[in-house]
């Protein structure tokens, strides 16, 4: 799902479809409705996901707006899936490794 986040048109159309399939369509849309610019209601879970990704090392450029919506997704789909700060790194740095983010 993060390979929303940076998808071309074309490529999105793509992930949506694939999303369909599998039942998951409703849940990219809440995502893609709250996570950038994150909604006030989860600037709190942004914050906690933010340290955390930093704490276990992953480093992010200060200088684009990137990073905000990197860390934006995981907030948001951390709380509407109810994951554990570890799970999310966990998805976080598979996306990151796969070169989706």
């Amino acid at each position: 799902m993060f390979e929303i986040i940076f998808a071309s048109p074309e490529q999105k159309g793509r992930i949506e479809i694939q999303l369909d399939q599998k039942g998951a369509r409703d849940l990219l849309e809440k995502v893609a409705s709250l996570y950038y610019p994150i909604h006030s209601d989860f600037q709190e879970d942004f914050d906690q996901t933010a340290r955390y990704l930093q704490d276990r090392g992953v480093e992010f450029q200060s200088n684009s707006e990137g990073p905000i919506m990197e860390i934006g997704f995981s907030a948001v789909l951390k709380r509407l899936l109810n994951l554990a700060p570890h799970e999310v790194y966990h998805h976080f740095y598979r996306n990151l490794k796969r070169g989706v983010l």
